[in-house]
């Protein structure tokens, strides 16, 4: 496989990670730097998963009610039969407004972004159990272009 800058990269270069990390580990930072991913394992407890699960289920259904009602359940990437996809929950919860500012993402941001970051974008994404096609694994900037191209997926 043949790496190439997006056509629209006039300065970005992918710095290596050293260094000092507040929560990853130096494998898990090169990881990042060699595959672009890693998993962070047991980085979120049962209890706030089932916070989590609570406040974005009744976002997750109006998304599913809105793909219902759309030619075949599909509404560009997102269908009732594959994934769901629910926007800016956090402008509307403070529990989730309250996760995405935790200590665990600016740790993460710090670590792997630096030190200057914004939450630019929030969404829920619920793959659907036995699907009708899978979600493969991706890098979201290969769909769009975003600027800044140094980012975090989690």
């Amino acid at each position: 496989m043949t790496f190439a800058p997006h056509p629209w990269n006039t300065s970005f270069s992918w710095p290596t990670h050293t260094g000092p990390f507040r929560r990853v580990t130096g494998a898990q930072a090169r990881a990042y730097d060699e595959r672009g991913f890693f998993v962070l394992e047991d980085a979120i407890d049962p209890d706030t998963l089932r916070m989590l699960d609570a406040e974005i289920a009744p976002y997750d259904e109006r998304a599913l009610e809105f793909l219902r009602g759309q030619p075949g359940g599909r509404f560009n990437i997102a269908g009732v039969d594959t994934v769901s996809i629910a926007l800016h929950l956090v402008k509307h919860s403070p529990a989730l407004r309250a996760f995405c500012g935790s200590q665990l993402f600016a740790d993460l941001c710090h670590d792997l972004v630096g030190r200057d970051t914004r939450l630019y974008w929030d969404q829920a994404v619920y793959k659907q159990p036995h699907g009708a096609e899978p979600v493969l694994w991706h890098q979201d900037n290969g769909y769009t272009y975003v600027e800044p191209q140094a980012y975090l997926t989690c």
